[in-house]
């Protein structure tokens, strides 16, 4: 499943090629700070390990590793007491894929065995 994490957001990054200020990929190892990141809590589990951000195509996707998918889900729980609502659609239970949505912000949460991937984005101002 961390292959299927992976793969996610490289297919993420690669929307961009072709366009001179596509995503930046980078190695993480503390919760980012950014405009996409500002309302949303950090992860009490697990370590960070990467980020994709394109500002240009409106996102922001952070990777974190060695997290329990109850851990992620204890995420997702500490997103919606942040004031975040669970958005009605499809929904992976195998995979824990949650969407969830505050003040036109959008976060969708997606977990398997070990890694947490949080993709955000936003409304345009």
């Amino acid at each position: 499943m961390k292959r299927l994490l992976t793969l996610a957001a490289l297919c993420l990054a690669l929307t961009g090629c072709g366009r001179p200020d596509g995503p930046v990929t980078s190695e993480i190892d503390k919760w980012p700070k950014n405009d996409y990141t500002e309302t949303l809590p950090k992860p009490a589990h697990g370590s960070p390990s990467e980020m994709i951000l394109d500002e240009d195509m409106g996102y922001c996707s952070i990777i974190y590793e060695d997290v329990s998918k109850d851990e992620s889900e204890e995420y997702v729980e500490a997103l919606k007491e942040a004031g975040f609502a669970e958005l009605e659609g499809i929904n992976d239970v195998a995979a824990l894929g949650v969407p969830l949505e505050k003040d036109g912000v959008y976060v969708n949460v997606a977990a398997s065995d070990d890694t947490l991937g949080i993709s955000v984005s936003k409304d345009e101002d």
